[in-house]
């Protein structure tokens, strides 16, 4: 506990939000598919896809040769 000038409590400042259920499960199955864009390759890193409800923007997925194509462009490999 921290003290203010006078020696009171110091005022307690907002809490982080709470670990949830949901959190635990995204954490857990990791990323998940785009279900509004089956084929695109995008994924939800956050949880399951909420595109048809204003959730969330998708990202592309992590393919292997992603990181030999990066290693070639650069000159490492």
């Amino acid at each position: 506990m921290t003290l203010d000038d006078l020696g009171r409590p110091a005022a307690i400042r907002r809490l982080p939000a709470a670990w949830t259920p949901f959190d635990e499960l995204s954490a857990a199955v990791g990323p998940t598919p785009c279900v509004a864009r089956p084929h695109a390759g995008l994924v939800h890193r956050d949880g399951p896809c909420r595109c048809f409800v204003g959730g969330p923007a998708p990202e592309h997925a992590e393919r292997p040769e992603d990181v030999v194509l990066a290693l070639a462009w650069h000159g490492a490999a």
